[in-house]
């Protein structure tokens, strides 16, 4: 059993061998999702469903695949549900056709996209809480997604959420945290190239555009893959953006000083 969904232009194939894992699957909803109408797809999701499969007394073990690789052997269901989460965001990233997914918390301040790009656990959460207490609006904690016209069009998913100990974090529904994500494509007003360093103050100093953009192609999901398409956006995003670079330390201190510095417009 299994039908197809596609996302920006992503067709994506979901199977399992039960109505249980079939379920699972479509429990994992990306923000931009709607139901495929074609057969052919350009990722096949498989999970073998070993719940409801018993031998001498011992339950077998779900076993999700994307396309022939294995993702995940396991009898813990949340296990299936985050790689599956995990690898269907890359998967759409990597093959998007019109967008450029940029692995960055990004979020809109007076009309403009701040976005701060990172790897993971570079404290990308912990920043746009910090700024959406502030008063930005959230567009994502984890993809600044750009438009053809080097737009960031919102990704509003669920806040990933890491608990002291946890290497991963869990993601939490943004109503929970009072969070109403921006609806509509922003241009970016600032680049933010910054890591995290304990004890350390932020003093950012102000970046030439060749930095931003670089700074953003280095945490582009499909950068080496499709670089002609994916440099040339990222100019268009960022090529007038403020650019900010400089390590930082606690995310609220960090936070006030880019929105005074983004609504200021200079450093």
């Amino acid at each position: 059993m299994g039908e197809s969904r596609v996302s920006h232009g992503v067709r994506v194939g979901l199977r399992s061998t039960h109505a249980e894992g079939l379920e699972l699957l479509r429990s994992v909803r990306p923000p931009v999702w709607r139901q495929g109408r074609s057969s052919a797809v350009h990722v096949l999701y498989s999970l073998v469903w070993g719940g409801a499969r018993q031998r001498r007394g011992v339950t077998a073990f779900h076993v999700l695949y994307g396309n022939a690789r294995q993702l995940a052997r396991t009898h813990d269901v949340e296990r299936v549900r985050r790689a599956f989460d995990r690898d269907l965001a890359l998967a759409i990233a990597r093959r998007a056709r019109h967008h450029v997914f940029v692995h960055a918390g990004v979020v809109a301040i007076g009309g403009g996209a701040v976005v701060f790009p990172g790897s993971t656990r570079a404290g990308k959460t912990t920043l746009t809480r910090a700024l959406l207490e502030r008063g930005a609006r959230y567009l994502s904690d984890d993809y600044a997604v750009f438009d053809e016209e080097g737009q960031v069009v919102p990704w509003p998913e669920a806040l990933s959420i890491r608990e002291p100990g946890e290497v991963r974090g869990r993601k939490q529904p943004l109503a929970a945290h009072g969070i109403v994500p921006a609806r509509r494509p922003v241009p970016v007003r600032a680049v933010v190239l910054t890591r995290y360093q304990a004890g350390a103050r932020f003093q950012p100093a102000r970046g030439g555009a060749s930095s931003g953009i670089l700074g953003l192609m280095a945490h582009a999901v499909a950068g080496r893959l499709r670089p002609a398409i994916v440099l040339p956006t990222l100019a268009r995003a960022a090529g007038e953006a403020l650019v900010l670079e400089g390590v930082r330390g606690e995310a609220a201190d960090a936070a006030k000083t880019i929105v005074s510095l983004v609504q200021a417009g200079r450093t």
